[in-house]
């Protein structure tokens, strides 16, 4: 009898502890349903909003040039200003500047100090012979005709881009009639008439000729000698008047 009233002691201390066990878990389980999320703080102090990036926009480094004063104030230096008889600048040298980031748009803001009238320039770069040296020119242009030459040379060092020489050959445009009247079928008529028993050539487009205050088209005619001793040169002829304007010196070949 004692034997019998211990296992039943015993299996009710068991139906005790998991009854318990199950209340202890359904407890927990409604706790957790009833418990909300706390809401997260946000460090406004900290948080960096993003930043839109901006495009960058071209800028014209230097500003127009019309005189000695604004040069020197822009590229301050121990520069020279050589000029020739009739006060054109044909050289600047002497100081330094530093690389341009458009070596056009540096030649054509130098422009108004070199030569006066309404023109445009066209650069061309130079292949130098030494290493030393980057030669960088401009063809200048007026109403989309070719300045006979007309141009600028501006000399720089390979080394750092530095510019230390500018050459100026750019011409003084004034207004000019940019109709054509005389062909070049007419010129090569005239070219024969002056210069008998030579070979002549005629440049398929006429140029913008400036001389003496005045500016015209003409055409250029290379003229050369057939036979010993080779003399070769230039004569341009107006497209207006069908005179001849200009004859340049004559190159002896042996």
């Amino acid at each position: 009898t004692l034997f019998i009233l211990i296992l039943l002691v015993f299996f009710y201390l068991q139906k005790e502890d998991r009854k318990n066990a199950e209340e202890n878990v359904s407890f927990e389980a409604e706790v957790q349903e009833k418990q909300e999320p706390l809401p997260q703080k946000v460090d406004k102090a900290n948080t960096k909003e993003a930043t839109p990036v901006k495009e960058e926009q071209p800028t014209n480094y230097i500003s127009s040039i019309q005189s000695e004063a604004d040069f020197l104030s822009q590229f301050p230096g121990d520069w020279q200003f050589i000029r020739n008889k009739q006060g054109k600048i044909t050289s600047i040298m002497g100081g330094e500047i530093s690389k341009p980031r458009d070596m056009n748009l540096f030649i054509e803001k130098l422009s108004p100090l070199l030569a006066q009238g309404e023109f445009s320039l066209e650069d061309t770069q130079i292949e130098s012979d030494t290493n030393l040296i980057q030669p960088f020119a401009t063809q200048q242009k007026a109403k989309g005709f070719q300045v006979y030459q007309g141009s600028a040379t501006v000399l720089s060092r390979k080394s750092d881009g530095s510019i230390y020489i500018i050459n100026n050959q750019l011409k003084d445009i004034a207004d000019f009639n940019e109709t054509i009247l005389v062909s070049k079928s007419d010129v090569e008529k005239i070219t024969q008439k002056l210069f008998p028993d030579k070979k002549i050539q005629i440049q398929n487009e006429p140029v913008v000729f400036s001389r003496n205050q005045k500016t015209e088209l003409a055409w250029v005619a290379k003229v050369s000698s057939q036979s010993l001793p080779y003399q070769t040169f230039e004569a341009l002829i107006s497209a207006e008047t069908g005179e001849k304007l200009y004859q340049s010196q004559t190159h002896h070949q042996n």
